[in-house]
């Protein structure tokens, strides 16, 4: 039964064709700077080490009404600078830095850059646990939902009817 759940799981999150690993560079901007913000507020936590971004593993993005659905599964690893430093791109990765498994969800509206929403959850663990795969899918949906529904001239039809 786990691994039927994990096999529905991971059918949401990957899709054929589109789980090689990739460098941060490899994603459209927005996803790029969401990712990165993403990052930042996880370094503002009470954390000595600030980390970065070590490879992303699967992107997936799908059309949701007037938006776009996007889950990044990626590696973040320790740095050997401290937090409190902005430029984390210029740290160097720790050589024996713990290195964490993460999966962040993003709702865009439209062309907009900002997301509307975003979940983060990291586990340094290599895989995370079957209530915690639970849990991020029910948050990923959670952020889904963010997405609104646009009906294109429902406005217009009822203003007929009531003129």
């Amino acid at each position: 039964m786990k691994k039927l759940i994990l096999a529905l799981w991971l059918s949401t999150v990957a899709l054929p064709g589109q789980g090689s690993e990739n460098q941060a560079g490899e994603l459209p901007t927005r996803e790029t700077n969401a990712l990165d913000a993403a990052v930042e507020t996880f370094n503002s936590d009470m954390r000595l080490y600030a980390y970065r971004i070590f490879s992303i593993r699967l992107r997936n993005s799908t059309a949701v009404f007037e938006g776009e659905d996007v889950r990044i599964t990626f590696t973040m690893k320790q740095t050997n600078c401290q937090k409190q430093n902005v430029h984390t791109e210029q740290c160097r990765f720790k050589r024996h830095g713990l290195t964490l498994n993460c999966l962040a969800c993003f709702a865009f509206e439209g062309q907009l850059l900002e997301p509307l929403a975003y979940f983060m959850d990291c586990v340094p663990r290599r895989q995370p646990t079957q209530d915690r795969l639970v849990q991020r899918q029910k948050r990923c949906e959670e952020v889904k939902e963010k997405i609104p529904i646009h009906y294109t001239g429902q406005y217009s039809f009822f203003q007929q009817f009531n003129d």
